[in-house]
């Protein structure tokens, strides 16, 4: 891999989580070649948006390979946004950055 692009942030997530009773299988890395430290909070999906996850920051070659999630799980799918905050070296917020994603309920 090559240095990180200025323009192009390299983080890598599932776009659908897989959640067997709290313990959501995110797969959220942070590049070894990353040039920033990443946050990352995942929320319920809507106006009233409850937080589900936050992590503390993430240095560049961290991988979660799957989180604790809060409150009572939901059956079934339902949409979450993944926020990641990036953070220059000095933890300068650069940006923030949604994603939408489908998190899939497995078994409570």
């Amino acid at each position: 891999a090559s240095a990180a692009d200025k323009e192009q942030i390299p983080i890598e997530l599932n776009q659908r989580i897989e959640v067997y009773d709290r313990r959501a299988f995110t797969r959220i890395i942070n590049p070894i070649y990353s040039e920033y430290v990443v946050k990352v909070k995942i929320s319920s999906e809507g106006a009233a948006g409850k937080i589900l996850y936050e992590s503390e920051k993430l240095s560049p070659g961290t991988i979660l390979e799957a989180v604790q999630l809060t409150g009572d799980p939901e059956e079934g799918e339902s949409g979450v946004i993944i926020e990641y905050m990036i953070y220059d070296q000095e933890y300068k917020v650069l940006g923030t950055y949604p994603v939408e994603a489908r998190r899939l309920q497995m078994n409570k």
